[in-house]
């Protein structure tokens, strides 16, 4: 096996965790409703957020 896929394989491994994780995170919002709370959190000037 090419050795760029053996990294891309090993790569996927690595992240997949954390990608399922913030997939379940994410729908466990969107099922709850909490999704249009956390979004009026980010919503408003990008400035005032920052600071």
């Amino acid at each position: 096996m090419p050795e760029s896929l053996s990294f891309v394989g090993s790569a996927l491994i690595y992240f997949s965790p954390f990608i399922l994780l913030s997939v379940a995170v994410a729908a466990a919002a969107r099922a709850t409703g909490s999704e249009k709370l956390i979004a009026g959190v980010f919503s408003g000037r990008p400035a005032a957020m920052i600071a």
